[in-house]
């Protein structure tokens, strides 16, 4: 039923990506499905990488490591924007559509204030999506 499941990280934090990687892995065993790992950056230096080129060089290798440590099938996909802040979740459904994505699987973070006046990424990806998305908190 799901062939490729898409995964959005943040390199910065991928401490904090664990239950949403825990997920994606066991769905990807259990369908025997492909995990595409997506990250998002621009053209600027970031703490992550001085170049788009290593951000890619840096997220291939982790999809590699979760495919090693997880026992899945996993690609990756960096997507380089003007401004990741304004363009990260439609960066994120572009790139589920590249990926031929059948399911998201992204982790959220515990609400604020500024939550309850602005839209999520996940929340904006979960109303706008045409595939099912599985937002993990």
């Amino acid at each position: 039923m799901t062939d490729t499941i898409l995964v959005p990280v943040d390199l910065e934090h991928t401490e904090k990506l664990t239950k949403a990687l825990d997920v994606a892995a066991a769905i990807a065993k259990t369908e025997q499905a492909e995990v595409c790992f997506l990250g998002v950056t621009d053209s600027e230096p970031s703490a992550v990488a001085a170049t788009p080129e290593a951000y890619a060089t840096k997220l291939t290798a982790f999809a590699e490591d979760q495919a090693r440590q997880r026992g899945i099938s996993a690609k990756s996909n960096a997507v380089i924007v003007h401004d990741t802040p304004a363009e990260l979740a439609k960066a994120i459904l572009g790139g589920a559509e590249e990926a031929g994505a059948d399911l998201i699987v992204m982790a959220s973070h515990l609400p604020g204030l500024q939550e309850h006046v602005f839209a999520t990424n996940a929340g904006y990806i979960a109303n706008h999506a045409p595939i099912s998305v599985y937002v993990v908190r």
